[in-house]
C-alpha cells in the first residue's frame, strides 16, 4: 500500500490531514496546533473500505505523517467508544488520564516521537 497525505491549513493553526492509500481516499484526521511540537486531534474519521481490519494501518500512517510535523499528538476519545481507542492504542498511543468535558467523559491519550 502507497499512503498518500495531503495537508490543509485553516485559520488558528488547525489542519486536517487527509489520507489516500494506493490513490483512494482513506480517511482523515482534523486537529489544531495546541503547542508548536503537539497536535490536538478533534476528529478523526475513516471510509468505509478502510474500516475493520484496515483500520489500524489507516490509522498508523496518518499518525506517522503528522509526527513528521509534530513531536506529540494528542486524541481525546468517548469513554464508551472501546472500538476507536483500541485503534488509537494500537497506532502507539497511552493512555494519560481522563477529562469530562461537557458533561462527558473522555480518554485522553498521548503519542509521542519516541513512541513506535
Amino acid at each position: 500500500m502507497k499512503y498518500r497525505p495531503e495537508r490543509t491549513e485553516y485559520p488558528c493553526k488547525a489542519y486536517k490531514y487527509s489520507g489516500y492509500i494506493d490513490d483512494v481516499y482513506a480517511g482523515y484526521v482534523i486537529g489544531f496546533e495546541r503547542h508548536s511540537d503537539t497536535f490536538d486531534i478533534r476528529r478523526s474519521e475513516l471510509e468505509p473500505d478502510f474500516r475493520g481490519k484496515k483500520s489500524v494501518r489507516a490509522f498508523s500512517e496518518m499518525m506517522k505523517v503528522i509526527q513528521g510535523d509534530y513531536d506529540n499528538i494528542v486524541s481525546r476519545i468517548d469513554n464508551r467508544d472501546n472500538g476507536e481507542i483500541k485503534i488509537v492504542l494500537s497506532a502507539g498511543f497511552h493512555i494519560i488520564g481522563t477529562v469530562v468535558l461537557n458533561g462527558e467523559i473522555y480518554v485522553e491519550l498521548l503519542k509521542t516521537k519516541e513512541d513506535k
